[in-house]
């Protein structure tokens, strides 16, 4: 089983070397470790270069994080293909882990990630958080039911050439948004419940970017929405090529996360894909329902249904302030820590 690990790398002088060490130090070797500079304007290509032949280093114009995983893709000859965000990094053993849970029907493996800040501190969360029981047959149950399942960024997912050579080259927004919501049309999702990589939150993350490509503190959410509904139509689109039955729903309104951004952006007079089929209080009502179903532990359903009550009751004024303290909790939570610390000298 050949695996490839593809980096796409734009003016990130400050993270990529730890991103193409922590491929070099997995405990099995990888075959083919791709990194493809985006047209870097700093010091990212000197410092790709002075890996020499350790990885096969591929330059070319910027054109965007999905034109730049396209052209590595054209180059991966391995039959699991995993794409590598270079301000994230793997943990030693994750793809060991990866070809041990492998089985000649996944579309991909999917894994949790830490979140670390910018110094690569630990924040305390992991994204997906996933239970021990979502196994392959507990995500095609909630596909088939719902229209979408659980799922990480990009660099939790290692995917199936066979799946990939289908679809790619895919001209999408955020392609791993894409690959992962088409992903069970074509195989089995096998979920790994523990993190095996890290994934960093910082001021120039692509989530925090709006459609003309410029940094804020909270995601532009109207924006989000809107891909999120073409991904849909991509689903669907693909459904009926394949002859795969999908539930006759908004399959927005099964997703916890987009009902929340789809409240939020209402709030903050923002409009969207549906904007008009959609109220403060249905939304607020089905972010409750998906809080009591969606959520594993008794915290996780207390604090969302706590959140969408303050979102739902808050005047708008406050709202923003609210998101923004929401999105940016884990610099208030390295702050008190800082706090904390100073008490006790």
């Amino acid at each position: 089983m050949k695996t490839t690990i593809i980096i796409t790398v734009y003016n990130y002088e400050k993270y990529v070397a730890h991103a193409i060490d922590s491929v070099l130090a997995q405990t099995i070797a990888v075959d083919e470790i791709i990194v493809v500079d985006d047209g870097s304007t700093d010091n990212s290509p000197k410092i790709i270069q002075g890996y020499g032949n350790k990885i096969i280093s591929l330059s070319k114009e910027n054109g965007g994080v999905s034109d730049a995983r396209n052209f590595g893709y054209k180059k991966a000859t391995g039959d699991i293909i995993l794409f590598l965000d270079a301000d994230d990094a793997l943990s030693p053993n994750a793809m060991e882990e990866v070809v041990k849970h492998w089985n000649n029907k996944a579309a991909k493996v999917q894994f949790d990630l830490e979140l670390i800040d910018a110094t690569g501190e630990k924040v305390g969360r992991c994204f997906c958080k996933f239970s021990n029981d979502y196994d392959q047959a507990a995500a095609r149950k909630q596909f088939d039911k719902t229209g979408t399942y659980i799922w990480p960024v990009t660099s939790g997912n290692a995917y199936s050439k066979k799946f990939l050579a289908q679809i790619m080259p895919l001209d999408v927004g955020p392609q791993d948004g894409a690959l992962n919501t088409i992903a069970p049309l074509y195989g089995d999702i096998i979920t790994i419940p523990y993190p095996l990589g890290q994934y960093r939150v910082h001021s120039n993350n692509l989530s925090r970017r709006n459609k003309s490509g410029e940094q804020h503190k909270v995601p532009d959410f109207s924006y989000s929405i809107d891909i999120r509904t073409a991904e849909f139509e991509l689903l669907k689109n693909n459904a009926k090529l394949l002859n795969y039955p999908l539930p006759d729903d908004n399959f927005l309104d099964n997703e916890l996360v987009f009902v929340n951004y789809r409240l939020i952006a209402r709030k903050l007079g923002q409009k969207y894909s549906g904007y008009e089929n959609d109220s403060s209080f249905k939304l607020f009502k089905n972010g409750i329902k998906l809080s009591l179903v969606s959520c594993s532990s008794l915290k996780g359903k207390l604090s969302n249904i706590a959140w969408f009550s303050a979102l739902f009751i808050a005047p708008n004024d406050l709202v923003n302030k609210l998101v923004t303290l929401r999105f940016n909790r884990h610099e208030f939570y390295k702050k008190l820590l800082g706090f904390k610390a100073m008490l006790t000298l």
